[in-house]
Order: C-alpha cells, then sequence, then structure tokens
C-alpha cells in the first residue's frame, strides 16, 4: 500500500488501516528484538510502496493478482466454496485470466453475503 497515495482511500477502506496498525505492532519472536509487521513478505502480506511513480501499474496489477487469492482463500473457506489451487493459479497465462478468476470468485463471495443479509 503507498503511504501517500494520488488519491485518498476510501472512509470505508480497512485494509489500510490493518496495515497501519500491523505497523505499530510488534513480534518479539526475533531474536534482535521486536520486528515490525508490515514490509516483511514472510510475515504479512502488506509491503508499503513509498513512491507510486516507481512502480507501475502493471506492476501493481501483477501483484494484485497473486496476493488477492491470500484474502480470496481465508473468506472462502469461512463460507464453504471451493479454494482455488495455488497451482492452478501460478500457471494462468496472464495477469489478465488471475484476476478475471478473482472477480469471479469474489462475485460468488458477494452473491452468497447478498443471500444471507436477504435471509436475515
Amino acid at each position: 500500500f503507498p503511504r501517500r497515495p494520488p488519491r485518498p482511500w476510501p472512509s470505508h477502506f480497512a485494509l489500510d488501516d490493518y496495515a497501519t496498525r500491523m505497523e505499530r505492532e510488534e513480534d518479539g519472536g526475533t531474536t534482535t528484538g521486536m520486528t515490525k509487521m508490515v514490509g516483511t513478505s514472510s510475515r504479512s502480506p502488506f509491503v508499503r510502496a513509498d513512491d507510486m511513480d516507481g512502480y507501475p501499474p502493471l506492476r501493481r496489477a501483477q501483484r494484485l493478482s497473486y496476493v488477492i487469492w491470500i484474502l480470496v482463500d481465508s473468506t472462502v473457506l469461512n463460507i464453504g466454496l471451493q479454494v482455488q489451487d495455488r497451482q492452478s493459479i501460478l500457471e494462468m497465462d496472464s495477469v489478465a485470466v488471475r484476476l478475471k478468476a478473482a472477480q469471479t470468485k469474489l462475485e460468488q463471495i458477494s452473491g452468497i453475503i447478498r443471500q444471507v443479509l436477504n435471509e436475515a
């Protein structure tokens, strides 16, 4: 996530708040003391980008096409949809194909949420 995005994040965009909190949180599990939870890909899917000019749109789309599955998979497991096989995601032909597959899965999740809300 950029620290200073070209346009402000929407007020309901929670991921920026989570990343900011994770930057402040520390994990005492290292020998050198405390380690921040953001910016280390082994500990968190969030990595801050200070300069959007050096991070072109195609590169951002490519990263999103892989990272979105971390968020989708955790939601899919909780509502009983089939989880996309990681290998099949890696083998998809292009960024556009991965993003389309993610969009389809998000639409399935949205449909289930709408159904649950209509039943309530």
